[in-house]
């Protein structure tokens, strides 16, 4: 199994997005795991407090939604095979 680049910070959430694509979150990070396989792709990673995943929400088309404190954001998810956002 590939370890997931960037930190492991608390939360742990998986989700189904685009193309069947599973995406994941951590307090830091949101990555992929590519179909068919156990490799993970960092897809986002954010090191700076106080900008974590707070509350992980629903991926809706391309864009990833989540919160940081009282402020909803969403990053928009690469296409598959694209590099880090």
């Amino acid at each position: 199994m590939t370890p997931l680049p960037g930190p492991w910070h608390g939360l742990f959430s998986l989700r189904v997005g685009p193309g069947g694509a599973v995406y994941g979150a951590t307090g830091y990070c949101i990555f992929r795991i590519k179909p068919g396989t156990c490799e993970v792709e960092r897809v986002w990673l954010n090191s700076a407090d106080p900008n974590v995943i707070d509350v992980v929400g629903p991926i809706v088309g391309d864009q990833f939604y989540f919160a940081t404190g009282w402020r909803l954001r969403a990053v928009t998810l690469p296409p598959a095979g694209s590099g880090p956002g």
